[in-house]
C-alpha cells in the first residue's frame, strides 16, 4: 500500500530526504513543526497526518504538497491504520 498509494514518490524509508520527510525511525520520535511546536510520532500524530496532511507541517517541509495528491480523508481508516502500522515497523 505505501508503494501503491504512492508515498514513495515523495517520503523515503531510507532516511534521505525527499520531498516529504523520510519515514524510517520517525515512529516514536520528536518532531518538530513549522508552528515551534515538538511533538511524538505516535499512532495519533500518525493518523492524522495521513487524514490530513496540513494538520502538522514538519519543520523545512512545505504545506500543500501532500495534501494536493492525498485530499484530507481520502484513504479510509482501515488503509490509514495499515499504512501507519508499516511506519511503526519502520523504527
Amino acid at each position: 500500500m505505501f508503494t501503491s498509494d504512492g508515498c514513495t514518490a515523495c517520503h523515503s524509508i531510507s532516511g534521505q530526504r525527499g520531498i516529504g520527510p523520510p519515514l524510517n525511525g520517525v515512529a516514536g520520535s520528536r518532531v518538530p513543526l513549522t508552528t515551534g511546536q515538538t511533538v511524538v510520532a505516535d499512532n495519533a500524530y500518525l493518523t492524522r497526518s495521513i487524514d490530513n496532511p496540513d494538520a502538522q507541517i514538519v519543520r523545512g517541509f512545505q504545506p500543500g504538497i501532500m495534501s494536493a495528491t492525498i485530499r484530507p480523508g481520502s484513504i479510509n481508516a482501515t488503509d490509514t491504520a495499515s499504512l501507519v502500522a508499516y511506519i511503526q515497523s519502520l523504527r
